[in-house]
């Protein structure tokens, strides 16, 4: 067993706890199982939790995961910087590891420089330099005035370029301005000499896809001279800018050296006028210095040597540069912004200087003699996001290692982050490992891995050249010339030990320190403590004189989900382990980062080789250093053939940086994961809790097992990538879209995915528990939480590799111009889509699936089947495309055949197999798709299927008939239904549409002039016939009554009673009723002969005063009633029906008198808004008798409509009748005063001709008595006879007047008593026997037999008794006894 030993600066040395075993429990993981168990046991008294609510059975279990995974990746986001960590003014905590598998780096291989390079050029006679290019993965190395590019990944090729033919003697390589020059251009080679620099255009691009990258070189023309001056330091800044400073030495015989000044090279795509294309400014003592002192005298009016310029470095974030002088002072430069857009690109100026750093670093860290004498050999910019709040932004490193840590905080002041940087402060100085002694170290209680120290051990494995060993921590780190760190606080710095020989110094932070604390902080188990900040340390040994150290693939400290990757553990199953080259004058060293997964895979290999025993101490030890969780999550890649750890019984290189592990290490991981992966536990709040992350219920905490955890942090970490990552990226419009990931990001995420599914499938056991008899009472909960989460974290693995295959296939189909055919609303909802919701929320998988239509309708509209796109999506991802979705696919390439066909009877089969589809899968049709394929099936004529898709996905999508119910309830306002109502109302609008097509096609067909070729107006009625048939055989109430009202919106009243339907009476006579429906009922009760049904709703509409109907309208309805009553076959019922019609004809006799009234009112004289009141009134309902008497005709003083009323009542009044007739006779003589008798006798006759028969409205003795009455009192005005002929041309018969007449001479009442009274009586008496005498004998036989001329000569002998005492009554005594002669010889 090998042992392990923790550094510090001092001499200070403390025990550590002894290695333990993983397979014999510690004693502190005895105490914690002791009091776990009684924690266990005490639970039991304690109540159930509270039942779950039910879930959606795939979405729930999704958002479970979904959430599991979202706290995993937040717990990783936590992982604390560089800046963060240092505490305090300095620290010297490190950890020295003891076998290479601790070790924080590994050398890999080295590539020598090829032999070819000293057989072509005498390097011992020319000026040789060198250095890395890593952006293009070269080296360069400079001979005289050639320059040589060498590809050391292969070791063998290099390019040359040989078009100067000064001495290069700096190179470099920037960014290219953007618009200058061809996109072929992606770099910028700035090569340097004596007399001038020189801008050559470089191309890094494959010649094919899959091929290495190959270089091109580009003469540009750009160019400047330098007056001799060196310039040896180039830095380019991301927008393209061009830094430079100059070496304080001549590097060339005759040379200047340089003047100690900042420069910068600008140059443009065109020259102008007073600019030209490419210029050299000097930014810190102007041009007046260049352009007017002479070259020998320059250095006299520069600034001091002491303070030249000998490095650059620039902040491209922060958008700062700075400069190193020769004093070792930092200088920091602001590059402002000129506008909006426009980074960083106006003209530096000095915002600070960092002063005396050794006497600054000596007050930090007092008496360290490392900081006696130094210089700062290389300077590196520290990102925001690593900085922490600490503010910290550059680290510089010295040549005896030290490394001085730089803050933009002021001490004791607050720094605004969104501030400018104002200030440069010295704010933590961390020097290497110190040289150890050869005595064996005291134990530590704080090591890394928490282990005893052997010094022999550590000697004997210290001759390893890839790990510190007793030799390499005795090095003295005082020659330090080259030094990189790197983002996540690594450090690799070469020291020289002698000509031929560097060591690196690398350090890097103590992952497992972090780890545990981390752990420890998310789940609540310890107060969270500030740790002091420790290193893990080591040497590597490199052949030859290191020039420079460059990581050949940079990693980005935030991910572009906004997230940290500075956490090893959470970037390692994901990304390739960092390397880095180190160029010496021998060749290329890689040295990879060793990852804590690494270090298992070799602890695991070693334990392979002996014997499954050797390890187990360091397994034990590594599970303690990582927890047990951490331990899981790392073991689980390793078994499940993650791609950066892939399974090879072969050792040999492959990618870079891709880590190859054994079939045997793996099966070892794999039976180490299911040991250590302990099981769940249920405990109560309070007590222990350690380990992983819970699921609370209500009395109880559960502790998940390191497998779930495990698992829960595989799976988060692999899924990292793109979890929070929207799914496409929008151009200037959500219609342009494409992919946000690149095609190799998601292929790399799925390949990782899908070897843990096939792992999970494979090995099910190892995440199935099955709980321990005598526990599971108490942690049954507990196994079924674990059990539970286990299965959604394994759903949400399955459906992530398809989703990942649906997006792939979607690129494949041109993402873009899917995305442009989709509806604006789904564009929207797409460009804010990240993967998370696609997985784990139905309005993902809504999107999804307006997606795959859309690429169903491309082919479609490329006219290409369907049926191997369905066959893809089902294959590949068919969580997204169900076996529904493939019907919907078939369904619409069965239609599109019958499109194209021009068979009848195909395009007939074609179209029913296409609806048997749609049908099958009407559950999964969206409503726009829906209306899609009506409209489709219109064009093509085929309404029956329109009526029979539309209904199936109407009921389909309303299973509850909740749409009927709430229809049923009268459509409450804010009723929840009302959704499910609209979307019925539009499922059957779309059967309207067609049927109303089919009308309109038969309009076309009736035109005259319609084009040759098209249908026929019989096909078209055909059509229409059958589609209305169709539409009118469906067996539901809610569609017809939606239909009727369709009929009754076009006007379509006949068609519909010709309909017939068994739902037509219901829909008539539902509530709420309207007048048109009302007047469709009874015509409909008419047509199908039920006419007393009809009668009765002819009764109550004119009755009724729910709607405004004129008065003529309600008599007619009355006058239909009483015909439809009439003609009601006889029944059993006859009774009820001569009762109906009785009451029916007596308001329709009622109601002629209202109509009377209103026709009075009409033609009356009153004032017109008085007028208007009054027929509103009449009009507005049915009144009765009385109320026509008492509200109208009495206040109106209608006299004649009284009569009326009292014919109507049969109300017998003599006094009131005569009275009346008195009134409407007084009111006849004032309407006519010259001609009274003329106007009376008119107005008789008038009343007579119609009242005659009523002996109530006219009773004949008292109008006759009256008349006379009348006419005896205008008797110079009166011609005898008057009054009888009036009577008679109302229509009374003689037969009736005689009588009255005859009476009033019997009776000889007042005034008839008199002579004279009796003389005036006789001669009206005389005139109308003369007149009935002339009528009789002109009449026929019939009507002559009939006179009564017994009576009549009788009625005459009583006159001329009556007349003998009278005077003045010769001429009628004269006429008498003519008419008396006349009857008997006649009769």
């Amino acid at each position: 067993m090998s042992s392990l030993t923790r550094s510090t600066s001092s001499a200070h040395h403390s025990d550590a706890p002894p290695t333990r075993s993983l397979s014999s429990s510690s004693s502190a993981q005895q105490q914690q199982q002791q009091q776990q168990q009684q924690q266990l046991q005490s639970s039991q008294k304690g109540t159930q939790s509270a039942p779950a609510e039910p879930v959606d059975s795939l979405y729930g279990p999704l958002d479970k995961a979904g959430k599991v995974v979202e706290e995993r990746l937040a717990r990783d986001d936590k992982w604390v910087g560089i800046g963060d960590s240092l505490v305090g003014a300095s620290s010297s905590d490190y950890v020295l590891p003891p076998t290479p598998a601790w070790a924080p780096f590994t050398k890999t291989r080295t590539v020598l420089l090829p032999d070819r390079l000293f057989e072509e050029h005498d390097l011992t006679r020319s000026r040789c330099s060198m250095g890395l290019l890593p952006e293009i993965e070269r080296a360069w190395v400079t001979v005289d005035h050639r320059l040589l590019l060498w590809d050391w990944s292969d070791g063998s090729s290099f390019s040359t370029f040989e078009e100067l033919t000064d001495v290069i003697v700096g190179v470099a390589l920037v960014k290219p301005r953007p618009g200058v020059f061809v996109d072929s251009i992606s770099h910028l080679l700035v090569l340097a000499t004596p007399a001038q620099v020189t801008l050559v255009g470089l191309g890094y691009a494959a010649p094919s896809p899959g091929a290495k990258k190959e270089v091109t070189f580009y003469l540009t023309g750009l160019s400047v001279p330098t007056d001799g001056i060196s310039f040896t330091t180039v830095r380019g800044t991301s927008s393209g800018r061009i830094f430079l400073s100059s070496s304080p030495e001549p590097l060339t015989p005759g040379g200047i050296g340089g003047d100690g000044c900042l420069y910068e090279l600008a140059y443009q795509a065109q020259e102008g006028w007073f600019v030209k294309r490419c210029t050299l400014n000097n930014l810190t003592s102007g041009g007046i210095v260049k352009s007017v002192v002479p070259s020998f005298l320059r250095s006299l009016s520069a600034i001091p040597q002491n303070e030249w310029i000998t490095s650059i470095e620039v902040d491209n974030e922060r958008g700062l540069l700075y400069t190193l002088l020769r004093n070792s002072t930092i200088e920091m430069y602001q590059l402002p912004s000129s506008g909006p857009g426009k980074a960083f690109d106006g003209p530096p100026h000095r915002v600070a200087k960092s002063g005396d750093l050794q006497r600054t670093a000596n007050m930090l860290l007092p008496n360290n003699p490392m900081l006696r004498s130094f210089r700062i050999a290389e300077m590196e910019v520290i990102s925001a996001k690593e900085g922490g709040n600490a503010k910290i932004a550059l680290v510089a490193v010295t040549t005896t290692g030290v490394r001085l840590y730089f803050t933009h905080q002021r001490r004791g002041y607050y720094y605004a982050p969104s501030g400018s940087a104002a200030t440069l402060e010295l704010c933590h100085v961390r020097p290497p490992p110190a040289p150890t002694s050869q005595q064996a170290p005291n134990p530590t209680a704080n090591g890394m891995y928490g282990q005893v120290v052997a010094t022999q051990q550590q000697s004997q494995n210290g001759n390893n050249n890839n790990s510190s060993g007793g030799g390499a921590n005795s090095i003295p780190f005082n020659a330090i010339s080259q030094a990189k760190y790197a983002s996540g606080g690594l450090l690799i710095a070469a020291n020289n030990l002698t000509q031929d020989l560097d060591v690196l110094l690398v350090t890097a932070p103590d992952v497992s320190s972090q780890s545990l604390s981390s752990a420890a902080t998310a789940t609540g188990t310890v107060s969270q403590q500030t740790r002091p900040f420790s290193e893990v340390a080591g040497t590597i040994e490199i052949s030859g004189r290191t020039w420079d150290v460059a990581e050949i693939t940079p990693r980005a400290i935030v991910t572009p989900g906004g997230g940290t990757a500075l956490n090893e553990l959470a970037t390692q199953p994901t990304q390739a382990r960092r390397e880095w080259v180190i160029l010496t004058n021998m060749g290329a060293s890689v040295i990879s980062r060793q990852r804590p997964v690494d270090t298992l895979v070799d602890v695991l290999e070693v334990m392979g080789m002996n014997g499954n025993s050797g390890g187990h101490g360091e397994i034990g030890v590594f599970f303690e250093s990582y927890g047990r969780d951490q331990s899981c999550a790392m073991l689980l890649p390793i078994a499940a053939s993650n791609s950066h750890l892939a399974v090879s019984d072969s050792h040999e290189a492959g990618q870079a940086g891709a880590r190859h592990t054994s079939a045997a290490t793996a099966e070892r991981a794999k039976a180490l994961f299911f040991e250590g992966g302990g099981r769940p536990v249920s405990i109560d709040r309070g007590g222990y809790g350690g380990g992983a992350s819970s699921s609370a219920t209500s009395d109880a905490k559960i502790i998940f097992s390191g497998r779930h955890e495990g698992l829960a942090f595989y799976l988060a970490r692999l899924l990292r990538p793109i979890w929070r990552q929207k799914i496409t990226i929008s151009g200037s419009t959500p219609a342009q879209q494409m992919s946000n990931m690149p095609e190799s990001v998601l292929s790399a995420v799925q390949r990782d995915l899908i070897a843990l599914r096939t792992f999970v499938e494979h090995e099910q056991h190892l995440f199935t528990h099955i709980p321990d008899s005598s526990r599971a009472g108490h942690n049954a909960a507990a196994y079924a939480a674990e059990q539970a989460s286990l299965s959604a974290l394994r759903l949400l693995l399955v459906q992530s590799v398809e989703a990942i295959s649906f997006i792939l296939l979607l690129i494949d189909y041109k993402l873009s111009d899917i995305v442009a055919s989709c509806q604006p609303e789904l564009q929207q909802e797409l460009a804010q889509l990240t993967y998370a919701n696609l997985l784990t929320t139905k309005g993902g998988r809504s999107v999804a699936r307006g997606l795959v239509s859309a690429v169903i309708n491309q082919q479609i509209g490329r006219h290409l089947s369907v049926d191997a796109i369905s066959e893809t999506l089902q294959q590949r991802c068919g969580s997204f495309c169900s076996a529904d979705d493939v019907l919907l696919y078939k369904a619409i390439e069965a239609m599109r055949r019958a499109k194209d066909t021009y068979d009848s009877s195909e395009r007939t089969e074609c179209l029913r197999e296409s609806l048997r589809l749609f049908t099958k899968a009407a559950g999964h049709l969206s409503l726009e798709r829906l209306q899609e394929i009506c409209k489709e099936y219109t064009s093509m004529r085929y309404t029956a299927g329109v009526v029979d898709l539309a209904l199936a996905c109407a009921h389909r999508w309303d299973q509850a008939d909740r749409a009927v119910a709430y229809w049923l309830d009268d459509c409450p306002p804010g009723d929840a239904r009302e959704s499910a109502y609209k979307q019925r109302r539009t499922c059957h609008q779309l059967v309207f549409d067609s049927l109303e097509a089919m009308d309109h096609l038969l309009d076309e067909a009736a035109k005259p002039n319609r084009p040759a070729g098209s249908m026929s107006y019989e096909e078209a009625d055909s059509l229409r016939t059958n589609a209305y048939n169709k539409a009118l055989s469906v067996k539901d109430e809610f569609f017809h009554f939606e239909l009727y009202d369709w009929y009754l919106s076009r006007g379509l009243s006949n068609q519909l009673l010709e309909t017939r339907t068994s739902y037509l009476e219901a829909f008539l006579s539902r509530e709420p009723t309207t007048l048109e429906k009302t007047d469709l009922l009874w015509q409909y009760y008419v047509r199908t002969g039920r006419f007393a049904a009809a009668a009765s709703v002819l009764a109550a509409l004119a009755d009724t005063s729910a709607f405004p109907l004129a008065l003529h309208q309600r008599v007619e309805y009355l006058s239909l009633a009483v015909g439809n009553a009439k003609s009601q076959v006889p029944s059993t019922s006859r009774g009820d029906t001569v009762q109906f019609l009785t009451e029916v004809e007596e308001k329709l006799e009622v109601a002629q008198v209202q109509i009377e009234i209103f026709r009075a009112i009409e033609e009356g004289n009153l004032p017109q808004d008085e007028k208007q009141q009054w027929l509103d009134k009449v009009e507005d309902r049915l009144f009765t008798i009385s109320e026509l008497y008492s509200d109208f005709a009495e206040p109106l003083e209608l006299l004649e409509v009284i009569l009326l009323i009292f014919h109507v009542s049969d109300h017998r009044d003599p006094f009131l009748v005569t009275a009346t007739w008195e009134a409407i006779l007084s009111r006849a003589q004032e309407e006519n005063s010259d001609h009274p008798i003329d106007a009376v006798s008119a107005k008789v006759t008038q009343l007579g001709q119609r009242f005659h028969a009523s002996d109530v409205a006219f009773p004949l003795p008292d109008i006759i008595a009256l008349l006379e009455r009348f006419s005896l009192d205008h008797k110079e005005e009166a011609q005898p006879g008057w009054v009888a002929h009036a009577i008679r041309d109302a229509g009374v018969p003689f037969e009736a007047i005689f009588p009255v007449f005859d009476e009033l001479f019997t009776a000889k009442i007042p005034p008839w008593h008199t002579s004279s009274g009796l003389v005036f009586l006789a001669a009206d008496i005389v005139e109308l026997l003369s007149t009935w005498l002339a009528e009789a004998s002109s009449a026929p036989s019939s009507l002559t037999r009939a006179f009564p001329a017994t009576e009549v000569e009788s009625a005459i002998g009583r006159y001329l008794m009556g007349l003998q005492s009278a005077t003045n009554a010769g001429t009628l005594v004269t006429k008498l006894q003519d008419m008396q002669r006349g009857i008997r010889r006649k009769y």
